[in-house]
């Protein structure tokens, strides 16, 4: 179930309207919902799962091109990961639960600066839980979203352009 929505941020007497779009991600699924992002370097999203929420970059619209992949609520919701490869070897880890089954958390994503970086909320670069740095890295053209393989459902709310929310 694909839907328009609109994520409205208020903070500071200021008032951020995003046009979004709504994703349900089944049971047992893979990537889906290829965006492309050539023109971007970071997002927005906001996601209600349990555990295992995907969120990969990728080359071209092919789950076998992955740039980076993030794991959010790993292990039952114990720790998240980052990786170079689905489900490779982590770059970084982070302990502790960061998921809700029963609400939908704000995260972002940041592929600029050589590297990429996620973090909590909705300014990009405020409330850092993993970057990892590379100067050689390949340029991410898809953003691309699934929760784990038969283990959790997964709500997500995907910006569908770049607000540049960031925090000067």
């Amino acid at each position: 179930m694909n839907r328009q929505a609109l994520i409205i941020i208020v903070a500071m007497a200021n008032i951020l309207v995003i046009p979004a779009l709504f994703l349900k991600v089944p049971l047992g699924s893979s990537y889906i919902h290829f965006t492309k992002v050539l023109n971007e370097t970071s997002w927005v999203f906001f996601v209600k799962s349990c555990r295992n929420a995907k969120i990969g970059l990728f080359q071209n619209d092919s789950q076998s091109s992955v740039v980076y992949e993030v794991v959010l609520g790993a292990g039952r919701n114990t720790y998240s990961v980052l990786r170079s490869i689905i489900n490779g070897n982590q770059l970084k880890f982070k302990r502790g639960p960061v998921l809700d089954c029963d609400k939908f958390l704000p995260f972002w994503i940041d592929w600029g600066n050589s590297g990429v970086a996620i973090g909590q909320g909705t300014f990009v670069g405020m409330n850092q839980m993993m970057v990892y740095s590379n100067p050689v890295q390949k340029i991410p053209v898809y953003l691309a979203n699934a929760t784990h393989a038969n283990t959790a459902n997964g709500l997500w709310i995907l910006q569908l352009s770049c607000a540049k929310n960031r925090m000067i």
